[in-house]
């Protein structure tokens, strides 16, 4: 497998999920990331969700996921399958961990295996594979995954037939994850963990697309028609922090981000994200970085001159 850093691909940091996206010209149905944990406050990844399926690969180090509640530690060299919509986050649990994922929606599946059998291959796993599946590389199937998952990883995208190598790449995983997961009716879930969920899943929405605005508690819960207790009982469980804090954290991050690519000033920054206090922000940004917004924007300054440094 090459080396993460060797790979001659172009790449953007998207601002909406904070994560090193793999940018593709191609009309391929799938989205790749490579998440570099030391590049993340605390080595942390706020919780979030996918409508696809995402399935990582650990490059380097050990990371902890926390799915729908559930905590999972995934060591170099294994991965872990998420269930789409499964709220997830993430956190390192080495330094220098470097993880290669990729987020497919199933329905490509139903698309290309629509005339053999789609009901035998496609609705038992949709409906019965677990929030998660730690992948491993000493069975056969797990290994065939995390070697359709590399293979995805180091194909050059220039080379002919690009895509019909990806879909038959997905096509192989999808039938390793078939014979991996086993198979029995009922679903993976009782109706109130997946009404819990769903509401959580709205919440995070909410909250991600109003972060800048002066949003309570209650608005949020609102938003999933619940009370402020089952809010907090919602983040709780799913994800560890209360939404006053996990608002925070997306409010944080947007506005770290503005301080390393935009020249707007600490005061506009501090309003385009949510806070109407600058001491206040200025506040939680040093408790969330441990550099004020200041020095803060200065590193990451200094740090783009060095990686445009010829020497």
């Amino acid at each position: 497998m090459q080396n993460e850093e060797d790979r001659n691909v172009p790449r953007i940091v998207d601002t909406e999920i904070m994560e090193e996206h793999i940018e593709s010209t191609y009309m391929v149905p799938f989205a790749e990331f490579v998440d570099r944990f030391d590049t993340f406050r605390d080595g942390s990844f706020p919780s979030h969700w996918h409508h696809g399926m995402e399935i990582h690969l650990i490059l380097k180090g050990r990371a902890r996921f926390l799915v729908n509640g559930i905590a999972y530690t995934v060591k170099e060299g294994t991965g872990i399958y998420i269930a789409s919509r499964a709220i997830h986050s993430m956190k390192k649990a080495d330094n220098g961990t470097i993880s290669y994922n990729i987020v497919v929606d199933p329905q490509i599946f139903i698309y290309f295996l629509r005339n053999i059998q789609c009901t035998k291959y496609i609705a038992p796993l949709i409906q019965e594979l677990p929030d998660a599946l730690l992948i491993e590389n000493s069975n056969e199937e797990g290994n065939r995954v995390l070697s359709a998952l590399a293979s995805i990883r180091d194909i050059d995208k220039d080379e002919e037939a690009y895509e019909l190598f990806v879909l038959e790449k997905l096509i192989c995983l999808w039938r390793s994850l078939y014979l991996i997961v086993p198979h029995r009716p009922g679903g993976r879930q009782s109706r109130g963990k997946m009404l819990r969920e769903k509401r959580m899943r709205i919440m995070v929405e909410f909250i991600r697309k109003h972060f800048n605005e002066p949003i309570s508690i209650r608005q949020i819960a609102e938003a999933a028609n619940v009370s402020k207790s089952e809010c907090y009982r919602c983040f709780s469980l799913l994800s560890e922090v209360p939404p006053s804090e996990y608002l925070n954290k997306i409010r944080l991050l947007h506005a770290a981000q503005l301080l390393a690519n935009t020249n707007h000033s600490i005061i506009t920054i501090c309003y385009q994200v949510g806070f109407n206090d600058t001491s206040y922000f200025a506040k939680m940004f040093k408790r969330e970085y441990g550099l004020s917004p200041r020095s803060y924007r200065n590193k990451e300054l200094m740090a783009h001159c060095l990686s445009l440094d010829p020497v």
